[in-house]
């Protein structure tokens, strides 16, 4: 009985062991249920890939909140946190004031996330609310142009734009770098097949515009700047951008163009149809003088030459067809269509004047010129991109066929007396086929890299037939193909110091089959070049390295002869060789404003104009030649900066070439000075004016002494309908200063030409928009060898 009494009693009295005994089952239950994870990564501006500090980091389950945290100054974060193990998913968002907030489920194999966000435009009652930042930026050695929401969103037309950007000009119709020369377009990572298309883009879709002065290993040599445009991909379920402008002064312009698109789904179909007349009437004079190779030099004979256009009628049509497609959630497919169909047809009057000094004699010849071309190209361009744990890879294809059909008759008449007419014919076709696969990694915007390979290939043909004399007939077979390897490697350290290596290996294999039908010439030549390029970025400072090789046009490396009358002559060259170049660069941003770019450019068989006199014939026969080398030292100043509702922006520009060749005299040359400024005017109610004024200094180029320029513009713009409708008045050439007026030397042989042209003109241009615009995503790789044709 005592034995079961001290047992109950026991019973009843708590048992200490016990007690930890079922705290630790019930605890390990908890812990034992639940996971431990931690999720790192980064936040950053989708447009233009800046990091965001201080963004909100949240992981939730369910409706529960876990864990929370706030990004760095770098724009990273870290969380450490347990939960459950059962199958309710985890979800992580950020969020960040003036933007849209990212959610995503969180997934169990995944750990490091890069995190974009989008910015949003708050409306209120047509109250723009706006935070204040910095127009222009550079990082990483890039120069960053904010677009949306900034002042640039006033402009109505993409030339406009672009001549507002650091270093960018126009000249002779050609938007480029004063020192990098015509720039390479991206629209959202795709590089432009044509750069109509970079001129029908709706401004108001744009966010952010990066300048690259020195482009990684990827593109090589093919191009000394590149200009990336993003635009917001957000998209209505349709959309519609009209375009229409007329200009009228001694010529006359009219042309619009209109883009059409339509979501279906996961997927997109996009239209646009462009047109363009022109109606010009230019004229100029010259005069090129030979003389003997006595150290007087005395003048032996002379040419003078002068043209006058009757009328110059130009009229490009354009159409384009994009279909695109999500195949998953980091998985596209896209293709895309364009043909461009070009007319001309000009009516011109020549004369040229020969005097031979030694036989006093004097002889003049007149020739009417009627010139009618058709040129139609048609580009297919596709690409498909996968993504996969901050992977990606790519693969871009094209296929381009080029076809080109000009006739011009000739009138000739020796002291005004009547001669037989004779024609030409220059028919040309093209074929250009290009592969790229890439693939490209990442780790957390730290640590980028990319290799891929290129393969193109060119097969041309083109003819110069004549109906009178036959014996200048020429046929010339082009065959090039071109294998290259690239691969690059960049590093960001601590927020403050990035550095990028890259690599390109290029093969080149080429034939040219050339001369005249009855006696046919060939050329092989087969290169390997090594192209290396390295940059070094410090926070505002950045030192840039590259190597490149500039291969020359087609249409210089056929052997045609081009007969403009008894006098002149042009001929191809299919001896040039390519130009290889290296270049050093260092480029700064000071007080946030103020940017500043110092140069040197190496170029050994740089291309230039060739002159030779043919004494028994009396001709001059026009070329194109290689140099021995060419040293280009060159800087830019760019400032611009928002003062309330004035916006000024100056830029100026050196440039220098020092020649040598044995053509022509070594030495220095006359240096180049370019100065332009900006001003705008932003007043109410959606009215600004605009005043441009730029100077072009009396400076030599190669061996040519240009002349210089005054040039002064006007422009006022109004919008109405909420921004959906643009109109603008432009006042082009006030001064009427834009001629072009060079002299040079060249063996025995000086050249002297007056291009007399009449810009002043008035432009009116209306602009409708209707919902939001979308860019297609691939890559045009023969972008390149189409400039060459």
């Amino acid at each position: 009985m005592m034995k079961l009494t001290r047992f109950i009693g026991l019973a009843k009295r708590p048992d200490f062991k016990l007690f930890i005994t079922c705290f630790l089952l019930h605890w390990s239950s908890l812990v034992f249920g639940q996971e431990s994870r931690i999720v790192k990564g980064i936040v950053y501006d989708y447009q233009t890939s800046e990091p965001l500090p201080y963004s909100t980091i949240v992981i939730k389950q369910s409706d529960s909140i876990l864990c929370g945290t706030i990004t760095d100054e770098a724009g990273t974060f870290q969380l450490a946190f347990k939960s459950s193990i059962d199958s309710t998913p985890l979800s992580l968002s950020a969020s960040f004031i003036g933007y849209e907030t990212f959610k995503t489920d969180i997934d169990s194999n995944l750990n490091t996330y890069k995190i974009s966000l989008y910015p949003e435009n708050i409306n209120l009652d047509e109250v723009v609310i706006q935070g204040r930042k910095r127009v222009i930026t550079q990082k990483n050695g890039k120069i960053h142009i904010k677009v949306l929401g900034s002042y640039l969103e006033q402009e109505t037309t993409m030339e406009g734009l672009l001549t507002r950007l650091p270093g960018m000009v126009i000249r002779d119709n050609t938007i480029l770098d004063v020192l990098k020369g015509t720039p390479l377009y991206y629209i959202n990572g795709r590089k432009v097949t044509n750069t109509t298309e970079v001129f029908n883009i709706d401004i108001s879709h744009i966010s952010e515009i990066t300048i690259d002065r020195h482009p990684s290993a990827e593109h090589g040599s093919k191009v000394g700047i590149i200009v990336y445009i993003s635009t917001n991909q957000k998209n209505n379920d349709m959309f519609v951008t009209i375009n229409s402008m007329v200009e009228q002064n001694t010529s006359l312009s009219e042309g619009g163009n209109i883009n059409i698109g339509k979501n279906f789904g996961k997927s997109f179909l996009g239209l646009g149809v462009g047109y363009k007349y022109n109606y010009r009437k230019p004229s100029s004079v010259g005069n090129i003088k030979v003389f003997d190779d006595t150290p007087t030099g005395a003048e032996i004979s002379s040419f003078e030459f002068g043209s006058k256009t009757i009328h110059s009628i130009t009229q490009p049509l354009n159409t384009s067809l994009t279909f695109e497609t999500n195949l998953g959630d980091k998985t596209f497919w896209g293709i895309r269509y364009d043909l461009d169909l070009n007319w001309k047809n000009v009516l011109e009057n020549d004369s040229t004047r020969y005097n031979n000094y030694l036989e006093e004699s004097v002889n003049s010849v007149y020739t009417e010129q009627n010139l009618s071309e058709k040129r139609n190209r048609h580009s297919f361009n596709t690409y498909f991109t996968h993504q996969f744990n901050q992977q990606k890879i790519s693969f871009y294809g094209d296929l381009l066929i080029w076809r080109n059909n000009r006739k011009q008759s000739y009138n000739q008449l020796y002291n005004k007396d009547d001669s037989p007419v004779f024609t030409t014919s220059t028919p040309a076709s093209y074929q250009i086929w290009s592969l790229s696969p890439r693939y490209q990694f990442s780790k957390i915007d730290k640590i980028k890299g990319e290799i891929g390979v290129e393969f193109t290939e060119t097969r041309g043909t083109t003819k110069v037939l004549y109906t009178d004399p036959n014996d200048l007939n020429t046929h010339n077979n082009t065959k090039e193909r071109i294998i290259a390897t690239f691969g690059s490697f960049s590093h960001e350290i601590n927020n403050v110091l990035n550095y990028t290596i890259g690599l390109r290996f290029e093969h080149s294999k080429n034939r040219y089959n050339y001369g005249t039908i009855q006696e046919p010439e060939q050329i092989n030549i087969q290169s390997n070049r090594w192209l290396p390029s390295f940059a070094l970025n410090l926070q505002k400072h950045s030192l840039s390295y590259r190597a490149g090789i500039t291969y020359p046009d087609f249409v210089h490396l056929s052997a045609y002869t081009y007969y403009t009358n008894e006098y002149m002559v042009q001929k191809g060259n299919p001896q040039l060789k390519p130009e290889i170049w290296h270049e050093v660069e260092y480029s700064s941003r000071f007080f946030n404003s103020l940017l500043v770019n110092v140069g040197y450019r190496f170029a050994k068989k740089s291309f230039a104009n060739s002159y030779e006199v043919n004494e028994e014939k009396n001709q001059i026969t026009s070329s194109i030649m290689n140099l021995k080398q060419k040293i280009t030292p060159y800087a830019m100043i760019y400032y611009s900066q928002k003062y309330r509702s004035w916006i000024p922006a100056v830029s100026l520009f050196y440039q220098q070439d020092f020649v040598s060749s044995p053509e022509i005299h070594d030495g220095t040359t006359r240096p180049n000075f370019y100065f332009n400024l900006d001003n705008q005017l932003l007043l109410k109610r959606d009215w600004s004016i605009q005043l441009s004024y730029n100077y072009n200094s009396k400076a030599v180029y190669n061996y040519f002494t240009m002349y210089d320029k005054h040039l002064l513009g006007l422009k006022i713009t109004k919008s109405v309908l909420s921004k959906q409708l643009l109109m603008s008045l432009e006042i082009n050439d006030i001064l009427d200063q834009n001629h072009q007026k060079y002299y040079g030397s060249v063996r025995n042989i000086m050249i002297r030409q007056d291009e007399i042209r009449d810009s002043r003109g008035v432009v009116l241009r209306l602009i409708y928009r209707f919902n939001k615009s979308r860019k297609y995503q691939g890559i045009n790789i023969n972008q390149d060898y189409l400039n060459r044709l």
